[in-house]
């Protein structure tokens, strides 16, 4: 079928080979199934190094594998369905598998694409994102590959990279996607191309006592999906999530042990009152608290914008924002209340919190559009930082009243 032409030029000679097997073994299963080279098959291609290939020649393979062999095998009339959908279902998977090895984590960071864009940059395949039309916040995303193949992307404390329990996961779609989508994910789901993949399933450590992230590790980009968002945000002690409809109106008021649950729209404006996601601080103003400094901080940010006569984007208050939180994750401040932990991050830890937090901002409806001016994104409540500057120099009464 002459499918065994790459080049000879560049590439481990090992992996190579592994490749050539590889090729021999495609023109097989194309001609007549086997499972047995079926296995061998998924056995070379998760050892084999991708990156040591020759470009042309791992295109190559790839396109055969994605496209040609993939369709065939789906396509196969067998008896056996719960079989046939088994093996589908572990091919999918090694073949999601080798997409997200390609895409290097370091590569991937440094790139700072969304996931979805970053793998279709690769010019292997093309991966889009389920547009959702619910916009009730669900930890869920889905990707979707051009063969057909989708993925569910979750986020949980789990070393296990793949989710067996897809029904649940399907009937949380059913609330986030339209019928169309849907549909087409049922499909997926019934001819074996459905997986359930958690992104965070490679960053888990142990502690002493307790499981927990490695946020060092995670790229910042993993950021653009919600479910991995929601569960970084966890480690931000204490942590709330409240429901979304029965808060709208009272969530900033509402105070635990003289403190305040601080939504994170708070730190968009003052006045917002619809986000679902919040965490605690001290309710004082007095100097070195931490509500302080984020009072202080909010105000200080106006104040350049003031002073250099900029009006600010909303991104542009949203990238000033992240600065801020990064330095009040970072520095120890005071806490009055008895047997409180002290909130101390790494640097590299911070900044991923900060970019989780500017991320889960701009999901807002204000932020639909992030060029257009602060100012006429959210009027009222930024009139009222922009005018009611206190004296930064005061220890406790001289301060804006956010809430």
């Amino acid at each position: 079928m002459g499918y065994i032409t790459y080049p000879r030029t560049s590439g481990s000679k090992k992996d190579i080979k592994r490749a050539q097997a590889i090729l021999v073994l495609i023109e097989q299963l194309l001609l007549s199934f086997n499972p047995n080279d079926l296995s061998l098959l998924l056995t070379l291609v998760a050892r084999i190094g991708w990156a040591n290939l020759p470009p042309a020649l791992r295109h190559k393979l790839l396109q055969l594998l994605y496209y040609d062999l993939f369709r065939r095998i789906n396509a196969r009339k067998v008896e056996d369905a719960k079989a046939h959908r088994s093996t589908v279902n572990i091919m999918t998977k090694a073949l999601v598998d080798v997409a997200f090895t390609l895409s290097n984590k370091t590569a991937f960071d440094e790139a700072e694409l969304p996931l979805h864009e970053y793998l279709t940059a690769s010019g292997h395949w093309a991966v889009s994102l389920g547009q959702k039309v619910n916009p009730v916040h669900y930890s869920q995303d889905l990707l979707i590959f051009d063969n057909g193949i989708h993925v569910i992307l979750t986020a949980g404390m789990s070393r296990e990279k793949y989710d067996t329990d897809q029904q649940k996961q399907i009937r949380t779609a059913a609330r986030l996607y339209d019928t169309d989508a849907l549909q087409a994910l049922k499909v997926a789901h019934k001819q074996g191309m459905l997986v359930t993949l958690n992104l965070l399933a490679d960053y888990i450590i142990r502690g002493n006592t307790d499981m927990g992230y490695d946020l060092e590790a995670i790229p910042k980009s993993l950021m653009e999906y919600h479910s991995v968002r929601y569960e970084v945000l966890k480690l931000i002690k204490p942590f709330n999530n409240y429901n979304q409809s029965a808060h709208a109106n009272n969530l900033p008021q509402q105070k635990n042990h003289g403190g305040k649950n601080i939504s994170f729209a708070f730190y968009l404006t003052t006045l917002i009152r619809e986000s679902a996601l919040s965490f605690w601080v001290e309710d004082s103003q007095t100097r070195g608290t931490e509500c302080r400094f984020l009072t202080i901080q909010l105000i200080s940010i106006a104040r350049i914008f003031i002073t250099q006569r900029r009006e600010p984007t909303v991104l542009a208050w949203l990238e000033e924002i992240e600065i801020v939180l990064i330095d009040f994750f970072t520095t120890v401040r005071v806490k009055r209340v008895t047997n409180s932990s002290p909130r101390l991050y790494l640097q590299k830890e911070a900044e991923v919190l900060a970019a989780c937090i500017k991320q889960e901002l701009l999901q807002h409806s204000l932020c639909s559009n992030e060029s257009i001016p602060i100012l006429q994104a959210c009027p009222i409540a930024m009139s009222d930082i922009l005018t009611k500057l206190p004296n930064l120099e005061s220890s406790e009464n001289e301060y804006i009243e956010f809430l």
